[in-house]
């Protein structure tokens, strides 16, 4: 995997980096993510050494490095910024609990079992300031976890029939991923069926499917990898990206205008 960055003024992308390989950037497994206000991006290896690093967007470097929370880690533990926590705070999460970066040291927020061992998501919710964690497989599962602006963990309802979890080839078209939405735009859980919810945090419930992206999107070369998303608060959109080969991406992008 590489990173590359858009240029709204501009109408442009920057040049991806690095230029091969995926030394630096690897599985999409929720363990990348942006301080909004600086543009800095925290990501980190799925396999390997989990030193998390910090790449700075205006350089194109990679400037600092440090160990995460000290637990146990699967290869997919999400990482959230959360604009709101302590004037801004890194968050990871793993069945072993949410922590969040406080200087040099992590600090638990919430304990064992708060989201799945394998394969969690998240997503920063700008509806209401918080960020949500959870799902995944095996011990943890099922549950959906929001960190407040004060550091509290509460419970969200989670999904009825559904799976919140990164997918592969081998999950069930009710596996889904979650995107915060805007100021005025619910966050949602979109699955590998390409099928669209959406989740109100005033009442704590959970929509049928509102929307299903197009057939077209699952046109490519491998199963449950020919696609991904990403929500544009400032439009107050989510734009899905295809594969259009095994190294190159469609021209084409589908935006659902919310």
């Amino acid at each position: 995997m590489r990173l590359a960055t858009w240029n709204d003024d501009t109408n442009t992308w920057d040049s991806p980096y690095p230029s091969g390989g995926n030394t630096s950037y690897e599985h999409g497994y929720y363990n990348a993510t942006v301080n909004q206000t600086t543009g800095e991006v925290y990501t980190a290896l799925a396999f390997g050494t989990k030193n998390i690093r910090t790449f700075n967007q205006n350089t194109r470097t990679f400037t600092t490095s440090f160990a995460p929370p000290p637990v146990s880690l699967q290869y997919s533990n999400p990482m959230e910024w959360h604009p709101n926590l302590a004037g801004g705070s890194l968050l990871s999460g793993s069945y072993w609990g949410i922590y969040r970066r406080s200087g040099s040291s992590w600090v638990q927020l919430i304990g064992d079992g708060a989201i799945g061992d394998e394969a969690p998501v998240s997503a920063y919710n700008p509806k209401d300031g918080c960020v949500y964690m959870g799902g995944g497989n095996g011990a943890g599962s099922g549950n959906l976890r929001r960190v407040n602006a004060d550091g509290t963990v509460t419970p969200r309802s989670y999904p009825s029939g559904w799976t919140l979890a990164t997918w592969d080839a081998n999950s069930s078209s009710n596996t889904a991923m979650l995107l915060g939405g805007s100021a005025s735009a619910k966050m949602v859980a979109i699955s590998k069926g390409r099928q669209i919810r959406e989740f109100d945090d005033v009442t704590n419930t959970w929509s049928g499917v509102v929307a299903t992206a197009p057939a077209a999107l699952d046109s490519g070369p491998i199963d449950g990898g020919n696609w991904i998303a990403c929500s544009v608060p400032d439009y107050n959109c989510i734009v899905f990206f295809k594969l259009a080969s095994m190294t190159s991406v469609s021209t084409t992008a589908h935006i659902w205008k919310r």
